[in-house]
């Protein structure tokens, strides 16, 4: 072999190990990024999770409050006819009393 092959084949040979190295760097931080993105995947599943949990929560706090607020209207209806049935009451007694010490 000349002299002129070695060097090109040196040549060649520093080039190949340059590319090498260069491979190694990337696939080094490939591997990284692939793990972070894993890190990522994992909290993305417990922040969905947790999401699914939250909505089960506000929903049976919607059922609950849709409730109350049913039994909220029946209570304000209620508490209506008893403030009738007191001025009934109360007006009846006036009555009564006005009829029997005869200022009626």
């Amino acid at each position: 072999m000349e002299n002129s092959d070695l060097r090109v084949l040196n040549t060649k040979l520093e080039s190949l190990h340059t590319d090498v190295h260069e491979m190694r760097t990337a696939l080094r931080a490939l591997s990284t990024a692939i793990t972070k993105l894993a890190l990522v995947e994992e909290r993305l599943v417990q922040t969905a999770t947790s999401l699914g949990r939250a909505f089960d929560a506000i929903e049976k706090v919607e059922v609950r409050l849709s409730s109350l607020e049913k039994l909220g209207t029946n209570t304000i209806r209620t508490a209506k006819w008893l403030d009738r049935i007191v001025w009934a009451v109360a007006a009846a007694a006036v009555i009564y009393v006005a009829k029997q010490t005869k200022l009626i």
